[in-house]
């Protein structure tokens, strides 16, 4: 595959995608498969198959800010914490996150996908309107539970989203008058089958020539996240201060080897293809090929569109209660 820097790409509309280095072969071999369950099933994915990415560098930024919060939860139920993140934050399971949260981005490539955008499957990658499975499940169920509280048998209002999904999710994302589209951070390929082709991935690597996770995540935040003032991306902020002090002192870096160029672990691979259960064989060239001639529409136009569609699913949806 080939490698672009980091300098080389349209920053406001690169589709970043991000997987372990162990994964790197397969990909070469095989392309970027959308697959159902794997590793995807801690977002209760099983069910869709999909390729995940985010949209933009501050949809970069965001996902990770996203992650700390998701690896903080987990470990904090781990430990049998009993304050919600919204009630109180043990800043020594904290700590831990951002300990694991280092040592896993050293370990993972970022990727520059190039997707097509639009509403049909059949000709293009993904849509700036596709619905987010995750608001979807909370949103009926926040339905559910407005139906018991209309109905006297709930005494508490129920809210969408709950306020443990509203600390993962942060500010930055649009949950406005039941807002179940996706955002920038947190995109997927339309659900079903797909694979993309190598021909349309590129490892990226930073202006230091470096391609492991972590290198990309410190250079972008250190170059763009003055970019976004009004984004509460406090935890971020907060990683990168723990990071960055590390990161001057760590023998994987004091070095002029990049470490996300090492050999692939050849078990590890095995087991992550194993998990994710992709096949072996070489899969890309099954893109279709009326696909080069889909045209992306003003990203203002797409917007508008989305605001339209999800302002009439409300009023469908008010007119059902």
């Amino acid at each position: 595959m080939k490698y672009v820097k980091t300098t080389e790409l349209d920053l406001d509309r690169t589709c970043f995608h991000f997987s372990r280095i162990d994964n790197r072969n397969s990909i070469e071999k095989n392309g970027l498969v959308a697959v159902a369950g794997g590793e995807n099933e801690a977002g209760d994915d099983n069910n869709n198959p999909a390729i995940y990415f985010s949209y933009g560098v501050d949809g970069l930024l965001k996902a990770v800010d996203v992650w700390i919060k998701w690896e903080y939860n987990n470990l904090r139920k781990q430990k049998n914490y009993i304050y919600s993140p919204t009630k109180k934050i043990s800043e020594e399971i904290m700590y831990e996150a951002y300990q694991k949260i280092y040592s896993d981005f050293k370990n993972r490539n970022y990727y520059s996908l190039d997707l097509i955008e639009g509403y049909d499957p059949k000709t293009s990658d993904f849509s700036f309107i596709e619905v987010d499975k995750k608001k979807e499940n909370e949103y009926m169920h926040f339905l559910y539970l407005m139906s018991l509280y209309e109905r006297g048998e709930i005494a508490w209002k129920p809210q969408y989203p709950n306020e443990d999904m509203a600390w993962m999710y942060g500010f930055y994302s649009n949950f406005e008058y039941g807002n179940i589209i996706q955002d920038n951070w947190n995109m997927n390929t339309h659900i079903g089958n797909r694979i993309i082709p190598t021909s349309r991935i590129k490892i990226i690597e930073g202006e230091n020539g470096r391609s492991d996770g972590l290198s990309i995540i410190l250079e972008l935040y250190n170059k763009y996240r003055l970019h976004f003032p009004d984004v509460d991306l406090s935890r971020l902020d907060d990683f990168i201060r723990y990071a960055s002090e590390r990161y001057m002192t760590d023998k994987d870096y004091t070095g002029g080897v990049d470490i996300g160029r090492r050999s692939v672990d050849s078990l590890e691979e095995r087991k992550y293809q194993h998990i994710n259960k992709i096949s072996t064989q070489a899969l890309g060239k099954q893109v279709l090929p009326e696909m080069l001639d889909v045209k992306l529409t003003d990203e203002t136009e797409r917007v508008q569109r989305a605001k339209l569609i999800k302002l009439d699913e409300i009023q469908h949806t008010e007119q059902d209660w």
